[in-house]
Formats: structure tokens, sequence, C-alpha cells
């Protein structure tokens, strides 16, 4: 169901109904002539408007059949309406009460519609159980409920044949719903049928209610069972609403997995709501008829399993002769698909789609196949990297970088020499193979020469792009003899040329390179053998007011003393932690320490001391930062206000997750955030603004020059005024000299960091220098 509100009509529909109700209730026989024909004439404009607008085309005679259900009888009522508050005429004496056959009739033709429809789709043999059974059991009960307790008789053959259409058509009626009901196994009725089928069950039960009170003359009008039956306008109203608000297919259209809608176990829910009425029933349909109506429900569900196994018996059958079939027909198709599929890879299996070099596939084949030549006695490897590509295809869109990459390519292949190939290796990698150069020099003039023809400008209307190229060099066999470690090298040799600080855009592989690598391996080893407890260990860094130079937080920086190199810098082993993965661990160290360390101290001097702690980008960028952290303050006992994160401006601007949630999600624990070196990268007001951010941490760089350069003492004052206006916090880092203080105390920056307050040192220092005195000063 829809879970938008009810349109206006509906509930004007449903008060004109509550109207009629009440008139009943309290006998007033005007008004509930009244509002009778207006409910059903309501019904009717609910009913043609909501089909009218939605309905599809194959499914609207139903609900055709409907509005003329509910105007016919509005327009009776309305007859009725007249002659018994308006003419006073005995209704009864006149020929309206027979006119009443005809809503019936109508109910009639359209369930015998919908089978006509719907029969296609069902199995006739368990249809006609269906209907046999159910028709039988509602015979006896309209017999034992009405018949046997009247005696029939009539003024005139009419009276006897418009009673008999009109019983014989609420029996089609009863029965063709029931069975419909009942009989859909596959197939989960709608929430508008639902309303309809009610509808017609208080619709159908009530006449034959009507019927036994007409044949024992105790009928009397604008009584409850006139209610009964603007019930009925009303549900059939509702009906066709909720199909309007959400259209169904004509369930005539498609079967379920090629088996018919009445195949299936018959609904629990059924058989626990039949067998209460049976017992229910028992008294008052005599234990002859009672004992009747269970032989037939056994008979019915005995010949409903036998039914419903050579359904599935004769669909099994087909489906294995279809899907032989198709096997047999899938399998030539195939065979011929591989043919051509062979044939097909044969040609582009070594050349790149886009620029129709050479393929990753066939360089490192190639590559196997030179090691193992002896004709081939060296050659050199060029592994090429484009600079700033993810920027092009970041602004200009994948086909614009496409583009780029093809003419490049298409230069590399017009100016390379004979002993050359070149390679795509896979997006804006390239690789070039020089077999039996001559000497260093003769890789110089084909070095040069990519260089060259990767500068002059890219023309690709009305854009013109100019790139760059980072290339690494390594040599078989001097550098390396196997293609693993050739490979290594060379890309080595290219990430060096990438972050070289010279601008240099080549580089070869030797021993300086080889001898950082190994620097860089041995740091690896170390470190994943590392004792976090025993050789790591956080500094911490006072972080004062400047109002009253009171102590109110210190920033968590990690130190790595190793047993035998002693003193090992961050900025070595946090990129090589970050690229082996050992940062999450490590990271989750800093955190546990650093909060355990925050609490103690608060707990100890009965403060609410800050700790901040930096966190890497990778630790963000798991998906389950938010959650470890708040575990953690859980499981710790502490109070998030305690705990600063620190994340620097670039990551927060560049990381790959959603930065919004991050934050937010910090935010709702209650956990500071700072945002770190402020002043130096992107300084966007942009992104402050969307960002839940307690307070920015003002660069050093900036910091360093603010009493000698007005531009940047400028900048510094715009950071503090603007974080004012957003009511953000600003701490100055890196403060160590008394002017630079005295501007900052001037500029109303909230907090100061600096060798001018203290370095960073150990935690037992740090108490002794730090929190001892600020609690003593405070005494």
């Amino acid at each position: 169901m829809s879970k938008a509100k009810l349109p206006l009509k509906i509930y004007i529909l449903i008060v004109i109904f509550l109207f009629h109700l009440l008139s009943v209730t309290y006998e007033s026989d005007l008004y509930g002539n009244i509002f009778s024909p207006i409910v059903a004439f309501y019904s009717s404009y609910v009913i043609y408007s909501s089909v009218k607008k939605r309905a599809q085309k194959e499914t609207d005679l139903t609900w055709y059949f409907l509005f003329a259900f509910t105007f016919l009888w509005g327009i009776i009522d309305t007859l009725w309406l007249i002659y018994d508050s308006f003419l006073s005429i005995d209704v009864n004496d006149t020929l309206i009460p027979s006119l009443y056959t005809f809503p019936s009739i109508i109910l009639a033709g359209l369930v015998l519609c919908v089978f006509g429809r719907v029969h296609k789709k069902w199995n006739k043999f368990q249809l006609l159980t269906d209907i046999t059974g159910i028709g039988i059991i509602l015979m006896i009960l309209i017999w034992s409920f009405i018949f046997s307790k009247t005696s029939m008789r009539y003024e005139s053959s009419f009276d006897f044949i418009n009673t008999t259409v009109y019983m014989l058509s609420d029996f089609i009626v009863l029965a063709s719903y029931i069975v419909f009901y009942f009989s859909a196994r596959k197939k989960k009725t709608p929430i508008s049928f639902n309303i309809v089928f009610l509808g017609i069950l208080i619709y159908t039960f009530t006449d034959f209610y009507y019927a036994y009170l007409d044949l024992t003359e105790t009928y009397i009008a604008n009584t409850l069972i006139d209610s009964s039956y603007t019930l009925t306008c009303m549900l059939l109203a509702l009906g066709s609403y909720f199909r309007s608000i959400r259209p169904i297919k004509d369930i005539s259209v498609k079967a379920y997995d090629g088996l018919p809608y009445n195949y299936g176990n018959s609904k629990k829910f059924q058989i626990l709501v039949v067998l209460p009425i049976l017992v229910l029933l028992y008294p008052f349909v005599g234990w002859h008829n009672f004992l009747m109506i269970l032989i037939i429900i056994g008979v019915h569900q005995l010949t409903s399993r036998y039914i419903q196994i050579s359904i599935k018996t004769d669909y099994l059958l087909k489906k294995e002769q279809h899907i032989n079939e198709y096997l047999e027909q899938a399998i030539q198709e195939k065979i011929s698909d591989l043919k051509l599929a062979n044939k097909a890879l044969e040609e582009i299996s070594n050349k790149d789609g886009l620029t129709g070099l050479y393929n990753r596939r066939y360089f490192l084949n190639n590559l196997d196949e030179l090691i193992n030549d002896t004709s081939c006695s060296k050659f050199a490897l060029l592994y090429m990297d484009m600079d700033r590509f993810k920027a092009i295809n970041d602004t200009h869109g994948h086909e614009i970088g496409d583009q780029v990459l093809y003419s490049l390519s298409k230069r590399f292949t017009n100016h390379c020499k004979e002993n050359c190939t070149v390679y795509r290796i896979g997006g804006d990698e390239f690789a070039v193979i020089v077999k039996n150069y001559e000497d260093t020099s003769y890789l110089y003039d084909i070095i040069d020469s990519l260089l060259k023809i990767s500068e002059f400008p890219i023309k690709i209307p009305p854009y013109v792009f100019n790139v760059s190229l980072s290339i690494g060099i390594s040599k078989y066999p001097k550098d390396a003899k196997d293609k693993g470690t050739l490979l290594k090298y060379a890309d080595i040799a290219m990430y060096e040329a990438k972050i070289s600080h010279n601008n240099q855009k080549y580089f070869f592989f030797d021993s300086d390179l080889s001898e950082k690598v190994q620097k860089k391996h041995s740091l690896e080893v170390m470190l994943k053998n590392s004792n976090f407890d025993n050789e790591f260990k956080l500094y911490y860094q006072p972080q004062y007011r400047t109002s009253d130079n009171k102590l109110v937080g210190m920033e968590a920086l990690l130190r790595w003393i190793h047993p035998e190199e002693g003193f090992i810098s961050p900025a070595d082993f946090i990129p090589i932690a970050e690229e082996t993965g050992i940062i999450f661990s490590l990271g989750e160290w800093v955190i546990n320490q650093a909060m355990c360390q925050v609490k103690a101290w608060n707990q100890k001097y009965n403060m609410d001391f800050q700790v901040g702690i930096n966190i890497s980008p990778l630790q963000i960028e798991n998906s389950d930062f938010v959650n470890r952290i708040r575990q953690k303050i859980h499981d710790e006992d502490i109070k998030p206000e305690w705990i600063d994160i620190e994340i620097t401006e670039g990551v927060a601007m560049s990381s790959q997750v959603s930065m919004e949630e991050i934050f937010s999600g910090l935010a709702n624990i209650g956990i500071s955030i700072s945002i770190d070196d402020f002043g130096t990268g992107y300084s966007s007001l942009s992104y402050i603004k969307r960002f839940d951010i307690d307070r920015l941490k003002i660069a050093k760089e900036l910091i360093d020059n603010i009493a000698e350069d007005k531009n940047t003492l400028l900048i510094v004052k715009a950071i503090i005024m603007m974080a004012r206006g957003m009511g953000l916090k600003t701490i100055a880092e890196g403060v160590e000299e008394p002017n630079q203080l005295e501007i900052l105390k001037v500029l109303e920056c909230d907090e100061i960091q600096g060798y001018i307050f203290g370095r960073p040192v150990p935690p037992e220092i740090f108490e002794l220098e730090h929190i001892d005195k600020t609690t003593l000063s405070s005494k």
C-alpha cells in the first residue's frame, strides 16, 4: 500500500457512509433514504475518476462493471427515496424492489468476464474441481440457512422468475469470487482485489440474508442491512482507488514459471479460517449436511492432490523436452561462436583496444621470450607514466582522456626506432623495450625523444592539453635477470622520477636507488617485526589557551625508538606503514594509548583535558572507522569531549569516502574534529561550511612568517576572523617566538601550540612540566 495520505474524496465518501449508518442506527427513514443513493453515486464517481485516470486498458472493463453496479444502485435507491419519502407510496407495491436484481446481474457479468480472461492460464481440471466443491458446499449452506427454513410462495410467475434470477446471480458471484480467491495458489492477491472481494462477500451474504427476510416477510427498510449495501459500494470505491495508485498487471497476461495460477499447495491460512467456521456452522446445518461438507472437502483435497501431481509431471516433461532442444541448439551456436571467437582472439589478444599498441599480456610474454633468447644479449626496459592524467579524466571525462592517450600512443609509434617496441600496460602507463642497444648514450637519445614528443601540445578541439612523462629505466642483465625484479626496479625508478624535487623526469635504477630501496625494505621488515609496546611511545605537546595561558589539552605524537637503530623519524616509517597496511594496527595502538592516557590524567586531576590524535587517510577510508571509535570510547568509559580527531586539510578534500558522513558520525558521538595544517592547502570555505568540524589548526608555515610578512599576517587574521564568524576555534601550530605569541593574542587566536610553551615530551615529563604546574596555579 502506498504510504501517501488518502485524498479528500475518500474521506468524503467515508463521512457520507457514516451519516447513512447514523441515520439507520437512529431509525431515520428520510435521512437513510437520502444518504443511501448519495453513497452509491459518490462511490461510482470515485470508481470512475480513479480508473479513468490511471487504469490499464486491458483491465478497465472490470472496474467499469463496478461503476455500473454502484451507479445503478444509486438510481434505484433514488427511486426508492422518491416513492417512499416524497410520494408516500408503499415501495413494496411497485417494481422498485425487483430492480435490485440488476446490480446482482452486473456483478455476475463481472465475474464471468474475469473468468473469461483468466481461465486460459489456469488448469481446467483443477478449476472445475474447485468450482464443483465450493459450489456444492455453498448450495448446502444456502439450503440449510434459507430454503429449509422458509416456504417459498409467490404471488406471480414474475416474482418467481425475479427471485430465481436474483439468487442465481448472487450464487454465481459468491461462488466465482470464492473460487477465484482460494484457487489462486501461485498469485499473491493485491490489496485492491482483497477490498473488492470483501465488498462482494458482504453484498452477497447481505443479499442472501435479505432473501431470507423477504421470504419470511420480516424485512424492514432502513435498517443495518441497508448499511451493508452502502458499505459494499464504499468498499468497491476504495478498491478502485487503491488499484489506481498501485496498478497491477493483468493476471491473465503471464503465468509464473510456465505453470498455471492454480498450481501449488493450498494457502495454509485459508484452511485455518475455514475449519473454525465449519465447526461453528455444525449446529445450524445439521449433522448430515455437516458430514456431507466434510466428505466434499476430503474428496476435493484428494482430487486436487492428484491434479497437482499431474500438472507438475506434465510441466517437468515439457520443460525437460524444451531444455534438451534448447541445449542442442545452444551447443551448436556455442561451437560456431567459439570458432569465430578463437579467430578474433588471435587477432586482438595481443593488441590494446584503444591505442592499437601491444598490450600488457603481450608485453609480459615478450619479456619472458627476450630473457630466454640467447641471441638477445641485453635490453633496456623503459617504464613510463603520464603525469596528472587523472586530472584530465576527472575534469573533461574519460572520452577526452582516451583521445589524449590515443594521440600520445601514435606519437610513440611514429618516433620510436626500429629496435624499440612500445606497449600500453594499462591506464596511463606505457612501456618501451629497447633491444641490443649500443651504449647508455643511445638510451639517453631515446628517452630525450620520448620526453620531447610528449611535451608537444595535444589538440582535441576545443581543448589543448600539455602532458609530461615520468620514466624509470632498468637494464637486463645488469640490474636484474628475471622479469619480476626487472619490472620492480623500473617501477621504482619511475616513481622516483614522479616525486623528484628537481624536476628530473627520468631515473635509471642504480646503486643509490638500490640503497634507498634496501633501506625502505629494512624499515619495512623492522616495522613488521616491531613490538608496539616496547618500541613505540606517544609524546605529548601542550596546547595553551591564549586568554589566560591555561593548559587545555595536548597533541599525541608517535615516536619510534628502535632498540638497535635508535630514533626513527615518522616521516620515514609512516609512509611504509601505510603502504604495508601496518598503519591500521599501529593507528589502533595510538588511539588506545592516547585514550588511556587522557583518561588517567583527567581522572587523577579532575580535569577535562583534550588530546589530539592524528588519523591516517587509510584509517578514515576504513568503512568501520566511526563505529570503532564509538566502541573504544564505550569500552574505555571516557568522555567523548576528551578526544580531538585531527585530519589534514588535504585528506578532508581528497578522501575517496564521504567526509560529510565521517565528520557527522564523529560529531554525533561528541568527539571534537580539527583540520590540521590549515592554510597551506585548499583553505576553501565551501568544505568548511559542508563539514561538521570544531577547530582549525593554523599551519606552522604561516606562523613562521607572521611577524615579518604582512601578507602572511593578513592571511592568518582572515582565517581567525572567518573561524570566529563560523563558530570555530583556532589554534596556532609551531609558535616559537614571543612576538609571534603577542601577535596571535592581539588577533584573538584561541589556543597556542609550539616550542614557546613546550616541546613534545614523554607522558611522565609532560605531567610534571605542564599538568602539575597547571593544577598548582589553579589552587
